[in-house]
């Protein structure tokens, strides 16, 4: 069976070699771009578990990207977990999220542990045993 992969789209590049290594932790691969463009021209090539995404991207805001994700994903049958990150938790507008069709959502200062629980919920695959087997990193260990 393949290795999933995780769409990470960060324009920080400091926060996108993190979550890099943290997801690679996680037993998945990643393809890492720091900008809407580049993840759009990847969508119709590539099948991924899920895509996290940067809501403070350069160009495109993280709502329109959403909604662009969702737009080419109907036109090519399929659905992948949408997973944002904000700076501050009064930049999530649940209803906003709701009507892009994000799965869920992390607050910067970002950490491992939060980031498995929401892999858990979203792209766990009982005929793949990844995520729930594994030790969870400690705080310190990775840090942005």
């Amino acid at each position: 069976m393949a290795t999933p992969t995780i769409l990470l789209v960060n324009s920080n590049e400091m926060e996108r070699e993190f979550l890099e290594e943290v997801v690679k932790r996680f037993d998945f691969s990643v393809h890492a771009v720091h900008c809407a463009e580049d993840a759009l021209g990847r969508l119709p090539e590539e099948v991924y578990a899920a895509i996290i995404i940067e809501f403070d991207l350069p160009k495109m805001s993280g709502l329109q990207f959403a909604r662009e994700i969702r737009r080419l994903e109907a036109e090519l049958e399929k659905r992948t977990p949408l997973i944002a990150i904000f700076e501050y938790a009064d930049q999530c507008d649940l209803t906003e999220l709701r009507e892009a069709l994000i799965e869920d959502f992390m607050i910067r200062p970002l950490d491992a542990e939060s980031l498995r629980r929401i892999l858990l919920r979203h792209v766990y695959c009982s005929g793949r045993p990844n995520l729930k087997i594994l030790t969870p990193i400690p705080p310190n260990t990775l840090s942005p």
